[in-house]
């Protein structure tokens, strides 16, 4: 039986206890915590499980993932990179998300759509995950898993959020912590497909801030 976690799960604490300790690297979570899940009926059941946490050599959706080698670099205003498969179209604003990055050749229907955000927060990573959740939360959003992992050394929290209300009901979030700012790397796509799910994988753990 599918079971699918509810975005209030997800509580605030979990960013601050994830990205408190975010200058000493990747903090692990407690050994336990609870989860909400709703099965296919709607009943609510609780359950407490490991945390899980995202191997650092192979991407979470399982395959092999891409060499970045046939990737092409993107540098934002000196500020960070990110490498994205070759074709990939970068479109900068001035305000928020910085950076949208689009896969789509409509003369080509087994190309799938992908549009990647990045956005920089200059605020810490407790306080802009806490926000995101809240509103996960408050639209009601389904949460198919999420977990915490290191992307170069640095404490970072993947969610996974299924059946938008758009295009591309599909989503795969990385926000990344600093001091005193975040990154977040948003991937919104049809799937479900593990082989495109491996490729964004890969483009969200390849993101650098450039010192």
């Amino acid at each position: 039986m599918q079971k699918w976690l509810r975005a209030e799960a997800i509580g605030s604490g979990l960013a601050t206890a994830l990205f408190s300790g975010s200058l000493l690297g990747i903090m692990p979570l407690p050994a336990t915590y609870a989860q909400d899940a709703v099965s296919e009926n709607g009943a609510t059941t609780s359950e407490t499980t490991p945390p899980p946490v995202a191997p650092d050599t192979e991407p979470a959706s399982g395959g092999t993932a891409p060499s970045l080698d046939d990737f092409d670099s993107y540098t934002y205003a000196d500020l960070f990179s990110i490498a994205v498969p070759a074709g990939w179209e970068a479109m900068e604003q001035d305000s928020s998300p910085q950076v949208i990055l689009t896969s789509e050749d409509p003369e080509n229907p087994e190309h799938e759509a992908v549009r990647t955000e990045i956005t920089w927060f200059n605020e810490p990573p407790d306080l802009v995950v806490a926000q995101q959740i809240n509103d996960l939360k408050a639209n009601g959003y389904l949460v198919s898993r999420y977990e915490p992992e290191s992307i170069n050394g640095t404490t970072a929290l993947n969610i996974w959020v299924t059946e938008l209300p758009d295009g591309l009901p599909n989503a795969f979030m990385t926000y990344i912590g600093y001091a005193e700012s975040t990154a977040a790397v948003v991937s919104y796509y049809t799937g479900p497909n593990p082989s495109l799910e491996t490729v964004l994988n890969s483009v969200h753990d390849s993101f650098r801030r450039l010192e």
